[in-house]
Formats: structure tokens, C-alpha cells, sequence
């Protein structure tokens, strides 16, 4: 199976929001690591220069594989908002018919995240809108199928993380039945206090039914709480049991008179699990059991 990470970044700000024609927009700003990335939006516009007033010069469907042509700052070329998202124009180039062309994209036709499993079947996660009244960002998971070219897409809300960056990779079905496989999609906090937290969307040959999902944070020096998921294959509890195992530590300093001006640093350590019982359709959260893993 192929994972690629695309790292992508949506800033609020003045201090948190755009506000543009009444409109409270959320800014994409995308950082690109070297290859390709693919196309989010169907009947995407890929325009002469790097403005919506650009001609267009083709409109592409989703997955077309655009290459990033030159480097480019994150936040693209101008800023425009469409909607409910403001990005700006990056240069790309693709092939069309047997030949290269080039144009620019605007960033809020670009997915976040995208990989293949091993049928190579496209799996591709992107952002659709965000409503800044309720602080909730609707993002898509969308699957291509490699011989049928036949694609499916699912809407999921997500109260807005102020994470920085994304990944994704297809597992397999992890002993889970009635699964074929399942795409992980890492939104990644990579700052104190801001959550890491890692989705888990099961595809069942028709839909994608959305999994427990498992989380990470921490202060330096301070607390931290971090879940491990574990699936059937991974543990020896039983068929289509999800584990997550948490562990959370909280650092006190605890000061002592007769000990002038020093401190002892004091951690405490508490441990929990959570287990959840699939049936095929969904994940129910079960009553605290004793597990063996």
C-alpha cells in the first residue's frame, strides 16, 4: 500500500477569522512536500493566471494527479474565498490527453490527504466548508475505484481543531468484519496544548462508516494524554472488538519549607481503556470488561 502526506494548514486569524463580504471565511494554506497531489472538486478550474478573472483552461475531475510546478509560498497566489473558504492560486502542471499543460488551481480544489491501498483504489480526504458561527468544518472522504473510475464521496462535521497538517493512510480491514478496508486520516496538532487526533473511516464496498477515533496532547513539562487503538489482528480479546488503551500524566511541583528554595517534581500517572464491540454497522461503546491483549 501506497501512503502519501500532503501537509496543509488552515490559520484563523484578525484574531481568528477572515471576514470578506460579510462572509466569516476559514484561509487554507497549503505546505507541499515534493511529487504530486491530486484534485478534490469535479469540474475543477484550472485557470491562465493565478486569479479567479483567469481564463479557464480546462476544468478537471476529482483525483486528476497536478504536479506543483515551481515552489511557491503556502498561502498560494492572491487570496480569494469561494464560499466559505479562502485560498490562493498555485502553479501546476498535468497531463491531459497525452499532453502537458499548465496552468494555476485554486488551493480549496486541492485535497489535504490521499492514498492508495494495494488494489490500487484511490482514497482522498479534503475540506468542503466550515460555518464560523458553530466553529465546524465539514470535510469529504471520497474513494475512487481504479477500474470502474467510479467514485463516492461522504460528508463528515469535525468541530475545528486548529490542527496543522494532515495524513493519511489505507490499512486493511484489521480483523474487523464486513470491512474491506480502512482509510486513516491524521489531522496533527504539532504544537503544546493542540490535539493530534487520528479518524478512522471503514469502507464496506458501498459506503464508509466512520470508526472510533483516538487522540494525543501535551505541554511540555507539564501533562500530557495520549490513546492507543488497538484492532482485532492486534490484540487477543475477540473478533471485532476496538480497544483504546489512554494514558495521561500530570507533572505538580511540590515545594517543601523546610527545603529552602527547591522543589520536587511530582507525576502522576493514571491509566484507562475503552472498548467498543463492531457489528457490522457501527461501533458501540461497551460497559468497562477486563480485556486480554
Amino acid at each position: 500500500m501506497k501512503s502519501t502526506i500532503l501537509l496543509s494548514v488552515f490559520l484563523l486569524v484578525s484574531p481568528f477569522l477572515i471576514f470578506a463580504q460579510d462572509t466569516e471565511a476559514l484561509e487554507i494554506r497549503h505546505y507541499f512536500s515534493e511529487g504530486d497531489t491530486l484534485l478534490l472538486s469535479g469540474g475543477g478550474h484550472i485557470r491562465s493566471t493565478p486569479s479567479r478573472n483567469g481564463k479557464s483552461i480546462d476544468q478537471l475531475e476529482v483525483g486528476h494527479t497536478l504536479y506543483i510546478n515551481v515552489e511557491v509560498e503556502y498561502g498560494g497566489i492572491g487570496e480569494y474565498v469561494i464560499q466559505t473558504l479562502k485560498a490562493g492560486y498555485y502553479p501546476v502542471r498535468y497531463e491531459k490527453d497525452g499532453q502537458w499543460k499548465s496552468g494555476y488551481v485554486w488551493g480549496g480544489l486541492i485535497a489535504q490527504a490521499y492514498s492508495y491501498d494495494k488494489n490500487g483504489n484511490c482514497y482522498i480526504f479534503g475540506q468542503r466548508s466550515f460555518n464560523a458561527d458553530t466553529e465546524e468544518l465539514t470535510v469529504a472522504v471520497i474513494r475512487i475505484d481504479r477500474k470502474t473510475k467510479k467514485m463516492h464521496e461522504q460528508l463528515f462535521p469535525y468541530i475545528f481543531g486548529y490542527q496543522t497538517s494532515y495524513e493519511s493512510k489505507v490499512l486493511g480491514n484489521m480483523g474487523l468484519s464486513q470491512l474491506d478496508h480502512i482509510f486513516r486520516v491524521g489531522f496533527l496538532g504539532e504544537a503544546c496544548g493542540i490535539y493530534t487526533t487520528y479518524h478512522y473511516y471503514g469502507w464496506n464496498g458501498s459506503q464508509f462508516i466512520e470508526l472510533p477515533s483516538k487522540k494525543s496532547v501535551g505541554d511540555a513539562g507539564v501533562y500530557y494524554y495520549s490513546e492507543n487503538m488497538l484492532f482485532p489482528i492486534e490484540h487477543k480479546s475477540g473478533k471485532d472488538l476496538i480497544i483504546i488503551e489512554s494514558t495521561s500524566s500530570a507533572i505538580d511541583y511540590v515545594g517543601y519549607a523546610e527545603i529552602k528554595d527547591q522543589s520536587f517534581e511530582v507525576e502522576e500517572i493514571t491509566k484507562g481503556i475503552k472498548v467498543y464491540l463492531w457489528d457490522g454497522k457501527s461501533a458501540r461503546l461497551l460497559e468497562p470488561i477486563e480485556v486480554e491483549y
